[in-house]
């Protein structure tokens, strides 16, 4: 939006006309109530980052533009008198603390407990929210499977609290459990990618549904997979667990089919005892990665949605390298035992912390645990250890790590981009167009927008890698930036010859249909409204192929081993091809052709935001080598090239590398042709009429993101930690150059940079959790005399062929997410009759739907925006670039 106004009174239409296109002039106007002009970034040739859109009518209307957190003090009392607790706390409404460098966390046994407040459940009235998210780390992890090799943790620990109820939906529709107000908590876990691998979580019946303040423990042990909640220090009964994806009922026959079929637990109901509580066991995470409170990451770092958010209160955050203990409830309340059916495993729990010190009640009301062994972070939100401004603040931790893991605080805000509105000086003189700075234009896709090149000879045939630089908000869609399509003799249908899709759960397929078992997603999307540097590798000799976003590996997996890739076909940015060159899937209503919603394989696939910088290199690059392009491709072409004056069309990469097949900058500003700067005239022609966007990129220190002329970028503007608050490597430190950077001591600071380490931990895990041992099925016989042989033996007969076909018929219903995950065009046909008839789900979904929960009634939010990294202090300076023309009115910056 631009200059948006808000009159006194009821403008004509010629008033409207006269002043519809005026950029200034209307300043203090007597009839205005309110004017935002949108140009708060320029001030006099320098770009500053705001968060307030001024008010230009003179009336103070001005537009906060984010909510941070609020610190408070608050008094939290036990329940019916007792002990007291003053504590700091921090408010949350769609907001969040986030450090996306965290360092030092438990990669084995883990701890996590908090104080929090959500507002009381009010029958009848209807939210947005559907989860409340206390706690979020994000990490990564190895998978020793043939399957991957690098998994990105989304849910490395996620603890949040069900708004919404799922009582008698079909995935829950065997259990007389409500839902709303349990908390679940995931471990290990990636619910999006991977198969089903990595989907981990368990939920405890808490009936949280009140107002008051509570606290809340998780501990998980490495060793068994046992995970234990507790609230306000009691033990919670745990009642719908996943392993690997694998839900199932437990009543009658359907418990016996499932723990014999499949091996494990059940769903089962508080009342009968629950369901086993392990899970993930001997799956290591890495001690680094992005820690976020407030809200759930369904990327690293981001991905934020609205109806996954918290509003409410945390207090008191503290996380631990072991797993805290309890007393044992049921030895001295035989009866609460009984009356609630608690099975053996609990009582054996409970047996086992008996004589173990109450950790979890004995600092619970204390600012300081008394016993203080394996506290690895703690967050008490005193207003002294926090830092607010009008743009953001940061929160101090203690622990081994405190001052490294401090929490930035932010929120959601607008982009502010270049206005391309049809806006006029006060003589009518028309303004300017934006004119690009040191980073040139790029071009916006979309459903109404491809890019083709038929004929491209000399594709890499047995490595290769693709990269590039995206941006987009688009949160719905499988947007595929890159479909490569060719006939060869060993794939005969040859639409996915190579094939990047999916933008929201990233996939890769070569010489393969996607979509089936060999193709499972990686789980991390790039659709958070941040620039993303994407680069993909495969080589054939052993099908490896290699993700990274930022310069971070994020996913390994195999892929086309020993393929050949057919050179000559025909290669479309913007839209996966269903056949060489076309069969393109959109939504009804978008241009291009339709197909049937149960007949998409993923449903529309339009590539929805900006592209720019892209090159397909014919060798498979090492993560260093990723990382090196990142930072050279950055500051050679949009940064350095301005410093020496060169002229833009000069790139800093050298266009003549032996190795590049095509590069594609998306420099020309105008026409329907993005040519290859190599050389090799491997030319895009675009299908309708383009919509170039000029992008200035501005280093911004402290966005996690390593970009311009910083040496590093850890996610904070805070010095001690190695990456200085101007984004230096700090004297004595070594700091990784992936986004964000991992600074460690030892180093020769001055920017110099070690080797990029593995994002890997050191233990590799086992990419599954050890399970309980399934009991053998029922067994028995019967005899019959041969007198009975006749009716009797039908009816026997008839009696064996239905409980078998009963048997088969649960067991199918109780392993269905095995099956769904095995056999995804099963899993297809069963969504699709669930949602004609009606029906939602708690549980996983189709590999490779919506990043987050199946959005069935419309979006989550009326107020979806782009999720922005937290603002910081200071000023958003423009890189060096070669002198150019004072920009007119009415530009903004697009900002990465």
């Amino acid at each position: 939006m631009d200059e948006v106004r808000i009159w006194r009174t009821a403008r004509t239409q010629a008033e409207i006309l006269t002043h519809m296109r005026d950029s200034s002039g209307l300043e203090n106007h007597p009839d205005l109530a309110a004017a935002w002009s949108f140009n708060d970034p320029e001030v006099n040739g320098i770009y500053r980052e705001t968060l307030v859109a001024r008010d230009s009518s003179g009336r103070g209307n001005d537009l906060p533009l984010i909510t941070l957190p609020a610190a408070s003090m608050q008094v939290i009392e036990q329940a019916g008198g007792g002990k007291r607790l003053e504590a700091g706390a921090l408010t949350f409404r769609n907001n969040y603390a986030m450090n996306q460098g965290c360092t030092g966390m438990p990669d084995r046994d883990v701890s996590v407990e908090f104080w929090a407040r959500t507002p009381a459940y009010t029958a009848g009235k209807s939210s947005n929210e559907r989860n409340a998210e206390f706690f979020s780390f994000a990490t990564s992890t190895r998978d020793e499977s043939q399957r991957s090799s690098t998994v990105l943790l989304d849910d490395g620990i996620l603890i949040e609290k069900y708004m919404e109820e799922y009582k008698g939906t079909y995935s829950l529709n065997f259990e007389s459990i409500s839902t709303r107000g349990a908390v679940s908590v995931h471990i290990n876990a990636n619910r999006e990618g991977n198969g089903k691998r990595y989907d981990h979580w368990i939920d405890f019946d808490t009936r949280w549904l009140d107002a008051a303040w509570h606290h809340v423990a998780v501990t998980w042990s490495w060793e068994s997979g046992e995970v234990n909640m507790y609230l306000d220090g009691a033990p919670q009964v745990p009642f719908w667990v996943s392993k690997a994806g694998v839900t199932q009922a437990s009543a009658g026959l359907v418990a016996v089919a499932c723990t014999a079929a499949c091996g494990v637990s059940q769903v089962k109901a508080p009342s009968r005892g629950g369901v086993d509580p392990y899970l993930a066991a001997h799956v290591t995470r890495s001690t680094n990665g992005s820690l976020v409170l407030g809200q759930a990451q369904n990327c690293y770092g981001g991905c934020f949605s609205p109806e996954a958010s918290l509003h409410g209160d945390i207090a008191n955050v503290r996380v631990w390298s072991r797993v805290l203990s309890r007393h044992a409830l049921c030895l001295t309340d035989t009866l609460f035992c009984m009356r609630h059916a608690v099975p053996a495993w609990f009582l054996l729990f409970l047996a086992r912390s008996a004589a173990a010190v109450e950790d979890v009640e004995a600092g619970m009301f204390e600012q300081q645990p008394p016993k203080q062994d394996g506290l690895v972070a703690s967050y008490s939100f005193e207003k002294e250890k926090m830092t607010t401004t009008a743009y953001g603040g940061s929160v101090e931790g203690s622990g081994p790590a405190g001052a490294a893991n401090r929490l930035q605080l932010g929120a959601d805000a607008p982009s502010w981009v270049y206005s391309t509105a049809p806006l006029a000086q006060p003589d009518g003189t028309p303004v300017a167009p934006p004119s690009p700075g040191s980073a040139g234009h790029a071009m916006f896709l979309s459903d109404q927008q491809v890019l083709i090149l038929k004929g491209f000879d000399d594709f890499p045939s047995h490595e290769l890698t693709l990269e590039f630089w995206m941006m987009s908000t688009d949160s719905c869609r499988k947007g595929t930036p890159f479909s490569y399509a060719a006939t060869g003799s060993s794939y005969s249908k040859a639409d996915n010859s190579f094939l990047l899709f999916n933008y929201n759960s990233w996939g890769v397929a070569v010489m393969e249909d996607e979509g089936v078992l060999s193709d499972h997603l990686s789980g991390l999307g790039s659709t958070d409204g941040r620039w993303h540097h994407v680069a993909v590798t495969w080589r054939s000799s052993d099908g490896q192929v290699k993700l990274y976003d930022n310069g971070r590996e994020v996913w390994s997996v195999v892929r086309g081993k020993g393929k050949v890739i057919p050179g000559g076909g025909t290669l479309v940015i913007g839209r996966e091809q269903d056949c060489e060159g076309g069969c393109f899937d959109s939504e009804r209503g978008a241009a291009g052709d339709t197909q049937d919603g149960w007949n998409l394989e993923y449903g529309a696939q339009d590539f929805f935001g900006l592209i720019d910088e892209m090159r397909v290199w014919r060798k498979a690059r090492s993560q260093q080598q990723v990382t090196e392009r990142i930072q050279d491709g950055m500051r050679s072409n949009l940064f350095r090239k301005g410093m020496t004056g060169e002229r833009f069309d000069a790139p800093g990469i050298d266009p003549k590398d032996p190795d590049l097949v095509a590069y594609w900058n998306f420099d020309e500003g105008a026409g329907w042709t993005v040519h290859d700067i190599t050389g090799h005239g491997r030319h895009l022609t675009a299908a309708e009429n383009t919509r170039w966007e000029v992008v200035r990129w501005l280093s911004v220190c402290g966005n996690g993101v390593m970009e311009g002329l910083e040496e590093c970028d850890d996610g904070d503007a805070v010095s001690g930690d190695g990456c200085s608050a101007e984004c230096k490597v700090e004297e004595g430190w070594s700091c990784t150059r992936t986004s964000p950077s991992q600074c460690s001591r030892g180093g020769t600071g001055s920017g110099k940079h070690p080797a990029d380490p593995s994002v890997h931990p050191d233990t590799p895990g086992s990419g599954g959790g050890d399970l309980p041992p399934s009991p053998p099925p029922p067994s028995g016989s019967s005899s019959h005399s041969s007198s009975h042989s006749g009716s009797h033996q039908g009816w026997a007969v008839t009696l064996i062929v239905l409980v078998v076909v009963g048997l088969a018929l649960t067991a199918l219903v109780a392993c269905r997410e095995l099956i769904f995950d095995n056999f995804p065009q099963v899993e297809r046909a069963v969504h699709s009759l669930l949602t004609r008839l009606g029906t939602s789900s708690r549980g996983t979904h189709v590999s490779g739907d919506l990043p987050y929960e199946d959005f069935r009634d419309g979006p989550a939010s009326p107020d979806f925006t782009q999720i922005r990294p937290p603002p910081f202090r200071g000023s958003y300076l423009p890189l060096p670039t070669a002198p150019a023309p004072a920009a007119p009115h009415g530009q903004q910056v697009l900002q990465p």
